[in-house]
C-alpha cells in the first residue's frame, strides 16, 4: 500500500535503459515455437555470440533474410533467436512455413 500527501508525486523506478553496442544482452527465458522452454542463459552458449532478433510482429521478409544467413552463423558458432510478441502457435506456424532454423522464442508478457 502506497500513502503519498494529497499534492505528493508517486515514486517510480526509473525506466530502463536502451541497450547500446557492446552491451551484454538480458538473459530471456521464454517458449519456443514448439512450446518447449527455451533460455539464451544456457551452458552450450556460453562464450558464443548469441544474435537476439526482436520481432514485435511476425515480419516474414526479415527472418527470411535471417534464415539465408543461418548456415554463416552456424559457422561462427553464433546462435540465433528471433522473439516474438505474439503465441506459440503464431510462432509455430511462421517458423514451419519458412522452414526457419533457429528458434522463435514467444514474449507475451
Amino acid at each position: 500500500m502506497t500513502i503519498a500527501a494529497p499534492d505528493a508525486p508517486l515514486l517510480r523506478p526509473p525506466p530502463a535503459r536502451l541497450l547500446d553496442a557492446g552491451d551484454t544482452a538480458p538473459v530471456v527465458h521464454a517458449p519456443d515455437h514448439t512450446g518447449n522452454h527455451a533460455s539464451t542463459g544456457v551452458d552450450q552458449l556460453a562464450g558464443k555470440p548469441i544474435l537476439l532478433l526482436f520481432c514485435p510482429v511476425l515480419d516474414e521478409p526479415c527472418l527470411i533474410a535471417f534464415r539465408a544467413i543461418a548456415g554463416e552463423l552456424a559457422v561462427a558458432q553464433a546462435a540465433l533467436f528471433a522473439i516474438s510478441r505474439h503465441g506459440t502457435e503464431a510462432n509455430a506456424a511462421m517458423h514451419d512455413r519458412l522452414l526457419l532454423p533457429f528458434a522463435i522464442l514467444a514474449d507475451t508478457r
